[in-house]
């Protein structure tokens, strides 16, 4: 970097801090706000703030003009502190961008919560954030252009990998479309009377989704109408993820487009229900087979899909579940991916498990797989205890953080009391049913309770029994046990809480559990490269039969329930 590099980016910022405070001083305030926090008082702290920072600016840039020789020294450290050795040029721009989006939100809180002259100030320093973002960009365009692009990146990665598995990725590619357009008419269509039926859930966040993208009245109000109003059924990320899947009716349709109600909802139904199933799915076949071979890929890839609670949870449904189940899988993708380095993807699986938290809570429910995790890089030296402490508390971090980012009307105190007691009531009511008669015990908890659920949406007793057998086996002794100890510790988890504490029986409750148990069991055949007497050609192909013969016999009892239970409810 050199001097003439930085003189745009102090002339922009002395002209938008003159700017800031210009508006500062000329702020006229609600009389019903400022009660606790004097107003006029914090514009003068803030504008004297301001003033110091337009000072400082200036300062600098006559300081580089008088001493030209120390400023290029200054500038050579920081070009060696970005692009040297242990490079930070990347992580110093990804956190200024994240930085520019958390004063951002600041900024729109505002006009909520946060007092109100802090406004220009969030907003000056959430723009001086990207100024210098783009600086970074424009300066350093040559290590980027150094720097193998995404689409660089994805051809290698596709060209690494064995012939077969392209193939089995093209092939499951296809069966994937072929599962999302099947559903499409359905999605879509009316009943025999002419009626486009909703599920109740689909009634009540349909409008709160739709009128995000209803441009009127003032700036203000709208900053009131997305982020206030949200009610507490789902994190804020299901908001503009749902939203954005409506942006092309929008534009054909105007503010008008809400009344679309078909429209909209078979959008939501397909990409925010089925395409995230259908990826989630793809990847746990991926993790369990590794594409390695066509025909277990594409058999248990067609298994999934239609599990019952998956066919049914994909017809006619707009819900985050799926997202969720996504959400899981990649963060136990990123962990198998990390294998104890605690790097990159050690921290993108807490982003994943963050969402996953932000939305719905269930990211908060891979605490003793990270535990366990942690625990492993302790006992095979790969982590000190301090090195232990702090990768816990680095994924603890990411965690949060994503869910700030993602969630801004969290840090305002009335929204998140709202959501607060939201939860509080709706924990309650999972936990002990609703206020209503309940004759034959549907609000028991209890294994025994439990398992016609699954039985009658997942899985047959005997095969709930053999996935968690195999994933226990499996984590003891063979060549998958840390991909087990994944699944186990994921999977144990939730079915305590399932069983244990959940009292409504849902069926798409079951679907982030349910799914990788029954993913899993596959992995069962590993066992035969981790004990001597096994690794003979006849028990290995004995555990292959005993596999395959539990996921046949469940494929038929599944078959059987999607084409003639009543509880599929088509």
């Amino acid at each position: 970097m050199k001097i003439k590099h930085l003189w745009p980016l102090l002339s922009v910022l002395l002209l938008q801090t003159i700017l800031a405070i210009f508006v500062l001083l000329q702020m006229q305030f609600d009389a019903g706000r400022g009660q606790i926090i004097n107003y006029p008082a914090l514009r003068t702290a803030l504008a004297a703030l301001l003033a110091l920072s337009a000072l400082a600016t200036i300062g600098l840039g006559v300081w580089m003009g008088l001493a030209p020789a120390k400023a290029a020294g200054l500038l050579n450290r920081l070009d060696e502190w970005l692009t040297g050795p242990r490079p930070r040029l990347f992580f110093a721009q990804g956190a200024l961008f994240l930085l520019g989006i958390f004063l951002f939100e600041c900024f729109l809180l505002t006009y909520i919560a946060f007092p109100v002259p802090a406004r220009p100030v969030l907003l000056w320093a959430s723009l001086a954030a990207f100024e210098l973002w783009l600086t970074l960009r424009l300066v350093y365009a040559k290590v980027y252009r150094q720097r193998p692009s995404w689409l660089a990146r994805l051809r290698a990665g596709w060209a690494g990998w064995l012939p077969v598995q392209r193939r089995t990725f093209i092939v499951l590619a296809i069966i994937g479309a072929i599962y999302f357009s099947a559903f499409a008419p359905f999605n879509y269509r009316l009943d025999a009377q002419g009626r486009f039926l909703m599920h109740p859930d689909e009634h009540i966040i349909y409008p709160d989704v739709a009128k995000v993208l209803v441009l009127e009245g003032t700036f203000a109000d709208m900053v009131h109408k997305d982020l206030e109003t949200w009610p507490f059924w789902y994190g804020f990320p299901y908001l503009p993820l749902s939203a954005s899947v409506l942006i092309v009716p929008r534009l054909i349709f105007g503010n008008d487009y809400v009344h679309q109600v078909q429209l909209n909802l078979f959008l939501l139904r397909q990409f925010i229900s089925v395409l995230p199933m259908i990826l989630a799915i793809g990847l746990l076949i991926y993790l369990v087979t590794r594409f390695r071979s066509l025909a277990a890929s594409v058999g248990l890839y067609v298994f999934l899909l239609l599990i019952p609670g998956v066919v049914k949870y994909n017809y006619r449904f707009w819900h985050p579940d799926s997202l969720i189940l996504l959400l899981v899988t990649l963060t136990l993708f990123f962990l198998d991916r990390d294998r104890l380095r605690f790097g990159r993807d050690f921290y993108l699986a807490a982003v994943a498990c963050g969402l996953a938290a932000a939305i719905k809570l269930w990211g908060l429910f891979f605490f003793l797989t990270i535990a366990g995790v942690l625990l492993a890089g302790l006992i095979r030296k790969v982590l000190t205890f301090r090195r232990m402490v702090a990768a816990g508390a680095g994924f603890i971090g990411v965690m949060l953080l994503t869910v700030i980012l993602t969630s801004p009307t969290l840090l305002a105190p009335q929204p998140f009391l709202s959501y607060a007691r939201g939860i509080q009531y709706e924990s309650q009511v999972i936990a002990e049913g609703y206020d209503e008669p309940d004759p034959t015990g549907v609000y028991q908890t209890g294994l025994a309770n439990w398992l016609p659920y699954f039985r009658q949406h997942y899985m047959e007793p005997y095969f709930f029994f053999f996935a968690f057998f195999a994933l226990l086996t499996g984590s003891l002794l063979g060549s998958a046990r840390p991909l087990n100890r994944l699944f186990l510790s994921w999977c144990l988890v939730l079915a305590v809480y399932l069983i244990g504490f959940v009292a409504v029986k849902r069926y798409h409750y079951m679907l982030p559990l349910a799914v990788p148990l029954s993913a899993a069991p596959f992995l069962f055949p590993a066992l035969a490269e981790g004990l001597a007497f096994l690794r003979k050609p006849a028990a290995s192909v004995l555990l292959w039969i005993v596999t395959a013969g539990l996921y046949a016999s469940q494929f038929v009892f599944n078959l059987i329930t999607i084409f003639t239970s009543s509880a599929m409810g088509f």
